[in-house]
């Protein structure tokens, strides 16, 4: 017996729920080149843009993750007597649809009519500048070290005085 995986569409139909919401915010702007819109319609515009932008981001980045090969690398440890002292290692984690997404302009709705135009030339665009090498950590100073013990001595009065 042969099983049949269905195909997945999650991506066809996000990238089609993005495109119709930039249909619905063309004629929104459209309608506000003539008209002026209440305040309340301008602010909710503005939010939907901003969701609309959000989206296309979560999509670019899915396509490029899609398209991402696994490479193993092998895990070095830093131990901690190797540290300095006074220094820990910090963990970060930084946000990936930003780092995957960066340079990729979607400012107006025709950038991102645009992007939706010509999405695998930008999931392309987006994969080749992404960072080759991911660091997962900084050192932070976590106390400052104790001075070192500085030798000084005092001239007496005759030996300090200015004989220029």
């Amino acid at each position: 017996m042969q099983f049949v995986r269905t195909p997945d569409f999650t991506a066809q139909v996000a990238e089609a729920l993005a495109a119709l919401r930039l249909w619905v915010l063309q004629i929104l702007a459209w309608v506000a080149e003539y008209a002026p819109l209440p305040r309340d319609a301008r602010l909710w515009m503005q939010s939907q843009l901003r969701r609309v932008r959000s989206d296309i981001r979560l999509l670019i980045a899915a396509a490029v993750i899609s398209r991402m090969r696994k490479v193993k690398r092998r895990r070095v440890q830093l131990h901690k007597s190797r540290l300095p002292r006074g220094y820990r290692w910090a963990a970060r984690r930084s946000p990936a649809i930003g780092c995957i997404t960066r340079g990729i302009r979607l400012r107006t709705l025709a950038d991102m009519r645009r992007a939706l135009d010509d999405f695998e030339k930008v999931v392309d665009r987006a994969l080749a500048n992404l960072p080759r090498v991911r660091r997962s950590g900084v050192l932070v100073l976590t106390h400052a070290q104790k001075p070192a013990p500085i030798a000084f001595f005092i001239a007496s009065e005759t030996e300090a005085a200015d004989t220029s």
